[in-house]
Order: structure tokens, then sequence, then C-alpha cells
């Protein structure tokens, strides 16, 4: 649709009516340069849309509205990858999502909708653990190896080397550094170019699992029976600190003001405004729950058994997902 463009806006020419005492007809004269779309029924709401949309009587634009709405489900909505690779982890960035596996492969996977995927090609074939976008770059590492790959438009890859060969688990991007965590000592990694990496340590051995960024900090929380956490404000010194109880903590995000993690094999979730002093939470269910993140005003976490989600307005209450 076109908006009316006038050379003259509100200018109207009145004449009187002939026999009718302070009587005008009113005429728009406001000279357009763009006539613009008319608002009318055939514009706005045709009969035959109405009809599509199962509508009957004299429906309006909110009606269609409240049937489109009521017509569409995101369960119903399926999206098919290129390959059946065992497709780890995703990333947005710059227009495109991007996708990698673990297991021996050199697979990897792009969008820019989200539900038309095309295969591309990592620089050689390792199981890709973790993918993230920061600074005009996809940076992923991989799991008991010492690869990284990084790639500027999320389709051609290059390989980078990482400054150890053990089982690199997480990558994000915050403070100007892409940062990776292991599972395997107590070591981590940065990179201020996503292709030049120096070792770091964290405070101790722990399976440091998932790693995210917000508010200044850098977060890592473990997996394994542990109430172990860390935090950093440069990815390079990094701080022990710790969770409300111990459980295998799967994954950490950030979001309005919170940092928020949840446990696998558990009910368990927490929840921190500051990275360092954690709050418990519990999820509906006690079951596998694997990754948690943050968008569209909630938190959003996903298990590995059943078909169970939960969200969360706050990161504190929590529900099912339908």
């Amino acid at each position: 649709m076109k908006d009316r463009v006038p050379l003259y806006p509100g200018r109207v020419t009145l004449t009187p009516v002939s026999g009718q005492a302070n009587t005008y007809d009113m005429v728009r004269a406001d000279q357009p340069t763009e006539q613009g779309t008319p608002l009318n029924k055939e514009n706005l709401l045709s009969d035959e849309t109405a009809a599509a949309l199962g509508l009957s009587g004299d429906p309006t634009v909110d009606d269609a509205f409240g049937a489109l709405a009521g017509s569409i489900k995101l369960s119903e909505v399926e999206a098919t990858l290129p390959s059946s690779a065992s497709w780890r982890s995703v990333t947005y960035g710059n227009g495109k999502l991007v996708a990698v596996a673990s297991g021996s492969t050199n697979e990897t996977a792009y969008s820019t909708n989200g539900i038309n995927w095309t295969a591309a090609t990592m620089p050689s074939s390792a199981s890709w653990q973790s993918v993230t976008y920061g600074d005009g770059k996809f940076v992923a590492v991989a799991y008991s190896s010492n690869k990284a790959a990084y790639s500027t438009n999320g389709i051609n890859w290059t390989a980078a080397t990482l400054p150890n060969t053990i089982n690199w688990q997480s990558v994000t991007y915050g403070d100007g550094k892409f940062v990776a965590v292991a599972s395997t000592n107590n070591k981590a990694a940065y990179s201020l170019d996503g292709i030049n990496w120096t070792a770091a340590t964290m405070p101790s051995s722990a399976s440091w699992r998932s790693v995210t960024y917000g508010n200044g900090k850098l977060v890592a929380v473990a997996s394994g029976s542990t109430n172990e956490t860390a935090y950093s404000t440069n990815g390079i010194n990094w701080t022990a600190a710790t969770m409300p109880s111990s459980a295998s903590w799967q994954s950490v995000t950030y979001g309005d003001g919170k940092f928020v993690a949840v446990a696998y094999s558990s009910n368990k979730a927490a929840y921190s405004t500051n990275g360092i002093n954690w709050t418990a939470a519990t999820l509906p269910n006690t079951i596998n729950w694997q990754s948690v993140t943050y968008g569209d005003g909630k938190f959003v976490a996903v298990a590995s058994t059943n078909n169970k989600a939960a969200y969360s307005l706050d990161g504190i209450n929590w529900s099912d997902s339908a």
C-alpha cells in the first residue's frame, strides 16, 4: 500500500449548497503528488480472503488476524536440515543462522530464515561442539581436539588452532573476545579475532560445560555433580563462585538483567543478577535439561528426554511449554 502525499495537507474547498443556509459541500483540495492506496473493503479485507479464512457475515480485519492466530501453531512448522548429522549447536549473526554437527564430520549448515537450510563444509572433520557469532565472524570449536574454525559469512570456513587438544565444549563472544571453555583439566582460551587463540586458566578442573556473556561478565557453569561456577570480566582471569546446590549444570544464558542456568537429570535451575551470587529455582519436570536461552521476553529451556520444554518470564518462575 502507498501513503497519500499531499502538496497542501488538510486543504479543502467549501461550496455553498443552493437553498440551504450554512450548508456546504466539502471537497479535498490538497493537490496530492501521490494519490495513495484507497482504504476500502477490497484493499483491507476482500470477500475472497475472508472466505479463505472461513469467515462469514461482515468480518473485520481484526477477525482475520484472529483467524490466522488460531490456525498457525509453531508445533506445525517443521524445518529439515540438509543431512542426518548429529547437529549440536546453532547461532545467529549478520542475517544468518549457522549450525554445526558433532561426531567426526565436516558438515555445517546455514539458513537465512530458519526454515530452508543449505549444506556447507567445515575445514576438516571433527566433533564440532559449539558455534557463536561476534565481531563479524562465526566461530566454532571442536571436542577432543585443538580445532577451531571461523567464517565471515557462515558458508566459507577457515581452520584455526586452539592452544590445547582437549574436550572443548562451549564458545561465546563478549568483551571484545571469543572465549571457549573445556570439560577437561582447568583449561579455557580466548581470542581477539577468532583466529589466534591464547590459553587461559579456570579456577578448578571441573567439567566446564557452558559459557555466556552479559552485563560486562563472562559466566561459565560445570556439569557433573558440582556446585562450581566461575566468572570473568575479561575472559582471561577467572574467579570461582558457587551455585545454590550440586548438580550437572548443563547450560547458562543471559537476558533481561539475569544469568540463568539449568541442570541435567534434575528439576534444578538457578538465576543471578551479577553472575556471582546465585539463587535456586525449580523447573516443572525432573528430566535431562540440555539448553537454555533468552528471547522474545522469555527464558526458554529444552530437554533431551520426552518432548518437554519450559519457559519463564523472569528466570525464577517456570512453566511447561505447550
